[in-house]
């Protein structure tokens, strides 16, 4: 599964695949403030299970889950903005 690192306390980037025969990963930033955000959802093949050792790092769940920002429309940017809406 993918891989996170927390860069401070409240800061997580997680890693999330895309599918077979793209050699990159999507950044998946989790920031937990007064509401916890999560900038880029990345594909929905590999959502939500991607960020679901991120959001426990953060002593978090799905449902916890109050913001969802996109920094651009690209596909492997949007597609899990469902799954996540969903959960």
């Amino acid at each position: 599964m993918s891989a996170y690192e927390m860069v401070m306390p409240g800061l997580v980037v997680a890693q999330s695949p895309l599918p077979p025969g793209w050699n990159v990963e999507v950044a998946v930033t989790l920031v937990k403030g007064e509401r916890l955000a999560v900038f880029d959802t990345g594909v929905l093949e590999f959502m939500p299970a991607a960020i679901e050792p991120a959001l426990a790092s953060l002593g978090q769940s799905l449902a916890d889950i109050g913001l969802i920002v996109n920094t651009h429309g690209h596909w492997d940017h949007v597609q899990g903005n469902a799954a996540l809406r969903a959960a």
